[in-house]
């Protein structure tokens, strides 16, 4: 955490689970320092109280505590599609001071969206003229659709979670060790099998620590193949997503690598790849756009 004074004009807060970060923020938009929580997928009952704790350096009692605007929280309301990312209406402080960005519902298939629709909202102010689908990876990944300006739908998937709960499970956990040149064949190889048949992806699960061991997989390839066959899996079940649409992988790092990749191995039309590598995080975009939203 930075610890140097800083006065921010606002606090733009990231309570996504896996993220829980904040930044202090001046009105010009322009970071002055950024706070991680210790343990970002510890739960708690008490938001407005974590949150605080979180971003306590910025707060003096001296001046006046600035306005805190928050998007992940499960306390925040839901709002349905079709509808914008974020609501026109502007948005208002509630619960222990802090404003909430609302989430997005979906009657069929059910689903919610904590934090997606931030992400949207800053990739939107982006690329305003993007008519498609929007995969944003991460422990719960989401597939939204988007036509004039609007989320008219989306699917949700546990993929990323599935993986970690895997990773540190006792089936491949004493597996995952070693190095290899080859991950990114083995990674290729589980996609393609996955989509292939999803309906065995249990049972290619199940055949990696056989494999590690009657055939020497190396511990590299292991985790390639683990996430080759979660994602394949997730992207066969999405087909009906972006099958025929421009395909937009919202994120930084090798797992919106991954899914580009495997989404490319089927054709998909890549529209893009947005990462966090530029001026400031797309979800920190969208918590600025908020922000503007709050100030009309």
């Amino acid at each position: 955490m930075n610890t140097q004074p800083v006065t921010p004009d606002w606090i733009a807060v990231d309570w996504r689970p896996g993220a829980r970060r904040a930044w202090a923020m001046a009105q010009s938009g322009a970071v002055l320092a950024e706070a991680r929580a210790p343990d970002p997928l510890a739960v708690t009952l008490d938001l407005a109280g974590a949150v605080r704790a979180l971003v306590a350096p910025w707060l003096t009692p001296e001046v006046r505590q600035p306005p805190i605007v928050v998007t992940g929280a499960p306390e925040a309301a839901l709002r349905p599609v079709p509808c914008t990312p974020l609501p026109e209406a502007p948005l208002r402080p509630g619960m222990g001071g802090l404003t909430l960005v609302p989430g997005l519902s979906q009657a069929n298939p059910p689903g919610l969206t904590e934090g997606a629709e931030t992400a949207i909202a800053g990739f939107l102010h982006r690329q305003p003229q993007f008519d498609g689908v929007v995969c944003l990876p991460g422990r719960t990944s989401h597939w939204l659709r988007l036509s004039a300006g609007e989320v008219v739908g989306f699917a949700s998937y546990l993929t990323g979670a599935v993986e970690q709960a895997m990773q540190a499970g006792p089936e491949l956990e004493p597996v995952l060790v070693g190095e290899s040149d080859d991950d990114t064949a083995s990674f290729d190889e589980g996609v393609a099998a996955a989509m292939a048949a999803p309906a065995r992806v249990l049972a290619r699960l199940a055949e990696l620590r056989a494999r590690a061991r009657l055939d020497g997989l190396k511990g590299m390839d292991v985790r390639a193949r683990l996430q080759g066959l979660l994602i394949g899996q997730e992207i066969a079940g999405a087909r009906p997503y972006w099958l025929g649409m421009q395909v937009a992988v919202l994120g930084a790092g090798a797992m919106a690598d991954r899914y580009a990749r495997a989404l490319q191995a089927q054709g998909a039309e890549m529209h893009q790849i947005a990462s966090d590598n530029g001026a400031r995080p797309i979800i920190l975009e969208g918590l600025c756009r908020a922000r503007e939203n709050q100030r009309a």
